[in-house]
């Protein structure tokens, strides 16, 4: 079980990591994306109850990132899904 961004090539030695489209230069912009991702590899910074106004953007740094990534290292060291066993929700 891997995650979705997660490619094996065709001899299955060689892992890649991809974004889909979603990463960008942290010089060119000012804030992160709105599309945060996949519940069992969202930082928990990213679950907010607060409710936002109209055209407000949660505020978050690169960190969310590097808990992912995270995440994914348990996963291929461990073979198992993050928070097995949960739903997405009891997940997130």
């Amino acid at each position: 079980i891997l995650a979705d961004n997660l490619l094996l090539t065709a001899n299955r030695k060689k892992l890649k990591l991809t974004d889909f489209g979603l990463a960008r230069e942290e010089t060119v912009t000012e804030m992160m994306t709105a599309e945060t991702g996949t519940y069992r590899w969202m930082a928990p910074e990213l679950y907010s109850t607060v409710t936002l106004q109209r055209g407000e953007k949660k505020h978050y740094t690169n960190k969310v990132d590097v808990y992912s990534f995270g995440i994914v290292l348990w996963e291929l060291l461990t073979n198992k899904m993050p928070f097995e066993g949960m739903s997405n929700l009891q997940a997130a």
